[in-house]
């Protein structure tokens, strides 16, 4: 992995009630503890997941979703993971693509394909 872009973190922090979630620059998913500081739980995206791997780093930010955090984790049925935000258990994986950037690189690279991943349940209500 090189550290052209910066050793990150690149993600954004989500906070959650008295829980922040953060995604380290190595794909580490980490709950804290608001007030502490602790660590509640943590995931490894790369390592454990097998997700796609990226030279640059991860740059992915988590998203709230009902009571998971969702993050694209890359690869064939697992593009997309969604995680308990109590416990960090994988509650869901879908999907089949391949991580990409998480952050815009400027003009030189031209306009990126955006992707959208939608539960099909969750779009007709």
């Amino acid at each position: 992995m090189f550290t052209s872009y910066g050793s990150g973190p690149n993600s954004t922090p989500l906070l959650v009630g008295e829980r922040l979630f953060v995604v380290n620059f190595t794909g580490r998913l980490c709950a804290l503890d608001r007030s502490t500081g602790r660590i509640l739980w943590q995931q490894e995206l790369w390592k454990d997941h097998g997700g796609t791997f990226r030279d640059v780093g991860y740059s992915a930010s988590p998203i709230a979703y009902r009571d998971t955090i969702v993050l694209p984790v890359g690869g064939k049925d697992k593009a997309v993971f969604a995680f308990r935000q109590s416990d960090g258990a994988v509650v869901w994986k879908r999907q089949d693509f391949e991580n990409a950037p998480g952050r815009d690189e400027g003009p030189k690279r031209g306009p990126d394909p955006h992707q959208a991943v939608v539960d099909r349940a969750d779009a007709r209500r």
